[in-house]
């Protein structure tokens, strides 16, 4: 799997301008809204997320360990370990940057780095600067940007909380954050790209 990532980094280049359109997202008729929206998931300090990741790139997939966690109100450390045990990243995020504290050989591209840098700044974002909304139906969408990236934002009514983040625009939409799936019962994370095909399935192992 770690080879697949290594030998799948020209195709990745060949897919990264690539975006689709959202088609249960409203596109127009939003209304300015000047505001910051606050993403809950790991907005406490000192708290940790433990995940069953399940990591699927070009259709070969990787199992693990990923673990979240906030340190301050400036950083998350994020650390995947495969089922043998092994570290296979460790990142500092922070919103305008990251550390790698660790980055196994073989996926030490800085490609493949910023790729997921990018991901799990946007993933772990406590506040989300917005500027324009509309209410549909039990949700109400977004349009913001985050470190210079363009973002939708929705926020479950019912549930008050952020549901999916979107890298992206309604139209051109990059990749998507999402917070409140489930499968057999069971709460479910996930990142799914759309400009090349690589999707990241969180399962807690912990109550959330």
């Amino acid at each position: 799997m770690i080879r697949v990532l290594i030998i799948s980094i020209f195709s990745l280049l060949a897919f990264s301008c690539k975006s689709i359109k959202i088609d249960d997202i409203p596109k127009d008729n939003y209304v300015s809204n000047e505001a910051v929206v606050e993403n809950t998931y790991f907005a406490t300090v000192g708290e940790e997320h433990i995940f069953r990741a399940n990591i699927t790139v070009f259709k070969n997939e990787l199992s693990g360990l990923l673990v979240v966690k906030r340190i301050d109100d400036q950083l998350h450390r994020v650390v995947l370990t495969s089922d043998f045990g092994n570290t296979l990243f460790d990142f500092s995020i922070y919103k305008d940057k990251y550390v790698a504290n660790y980055v196994m050989s073989d996926i030490n591209k800085k490609f493949i780095l910023n790729i997921l840098a990018k991901d799990f700044q946007l993933f772990t974002a406590a506040h989300l600067p917005v500027s324009k909304k509309i209410a549909d139906g039990q949700q109400v969408v977004y349009l913001g940007s985050y470190n210079k990236l363009k973002t939708v934002v929705i926020w479950d009514t019912p549930l008050e909380r952020v549901s999916r983040l979107i890298y992206g625009t309604p139209n051109k939409a990059k990749a998507s954050y999402n917070y409140t799936k489930s499968e057999e019962g069971k709460p479910i994370l996930s990142i799914e790209h759309y400009n090349f095909p690589m999707s990241i399935k969180l399962t807690p192992m912990t109550d959330e």
